[in-house]
């Protein structure tokens, strides 16, 4: 089985439940797959429509919906040149606690399609790691082949994650007090993404890097356009951009559905797989 979490508000219930659409579409026969949604203001009407997932074979749904007084200060505290941050965007950190009787999930976005099965990914041995998660492909390399976005908030390494796909170890987490340490760096430390910037600080020290085919970054066709990305990830091993799609497992859409929606296809329905 995979304990999958996903965290989201009202703005974001749709994309999200497209997302674990895909999940569910790919996912390998007679493979349970623990669905955990962190909500945040959600509607009745959405609450409604993502407990129909539960009644698909295999599948379980739990939304959970803190009520934490100490996440409320954090979030109203925090701010970095006048950009508040959201308290949703706070349960991150707080992921140890508010799924504390897991020892490790896998973290999504709410703006990702899955292309392929993710069995591979969630059973990649991270005993001695805070995470799994794959370099932000949109990250420069600066001359001596260190992180741009890390440089940016002073931290030298060559490598930088992007926070839209992780597979956590929270058993780990819990251990070495990770929350406390991502909550001090976000109040007190150098922010520029968000949440990001902490979490590659304090659990990029430990850290596996995975494939970026579990977090393909869309939008960077827009930005350099196929030819490029096709030289600079893939030594022009690709003909097209769908082939090119179609080979990564995760695609983070970021900003962009209608493309990807067409050379994907729709999903099919799943009332087949309905619980008897």
């Amino acid at each position: 089985f995979m304990n999958v979490v996903f965290i989201t508000d009202e703005n974001y219930a749709m994309p999200m439940s497209v997302a674990i659409t895909s999940l569910i579409k790919n996912q390998k026969e007679n493979e349970a797959i623990n669905v955990y949604v962190i909500a945040d203001s959600l509607s009745g009407d959405s609450l409604e429509k993502l407990q129909r997932f539960s009644k698909i074979k295999n599948v379980t749904l739990t939304v959970l919906k803190p009520e934490n007084a100490e996440l409320s200060t954090y979030a109203q505290n925090t701010k970095i040149e006048n950009f508040h941050v959201s308290k949703t965007a706070l349960f991150k950190f707080f992921l140890p606690d508010l799924l504390k009787d897991l020892d490790k999930v896998l973290y999504l976005d709410g703006d990702i399609l899955i292309n392929g099965d993710l069995s591979e990914l969630f059973n990649t041995d991270i005993s001695d790691y805070y995470i799994a998660a794959a370099d932000d492909m949109g990250d420069l390399k600066l001359a001596d082949g260190r992180s741009y976005m890390a440089q940016n908030i002073g931290l030298y390494t060559t490598h930088y994650f992007n926070s839209g796909v992780m597979l956590l170890n929270l058993e780990k987490m819990r251990k070495d007090n990770a929350r406390d340490a991502l909550i001090q760096y976000k109040l007190h430390g150098n922010n520029v993404f968000m949440d990001q910037d902490a979490l590659n600080v304090v659990l990029g020290k430990k850290r596996k890097i995975i494939d970026t085919k579990y977090n393909f970054c869309f939008s960077l066709f827009y930005q350099l356009g196929f030819d490029k990305i096709n030289e600079k990830f893939y030594n022009n091993k690709y003909d097209s951009e769908e082939e090119c799609i179609k080979n990564q497992v995760i695609i983070h859409l970021l900003e962009k559905f209608n493309k990807i929606m067409m050379i994907t296809r729709k999903f099919p329905r799943t009332d087949s797989r309905m619980k008897k």
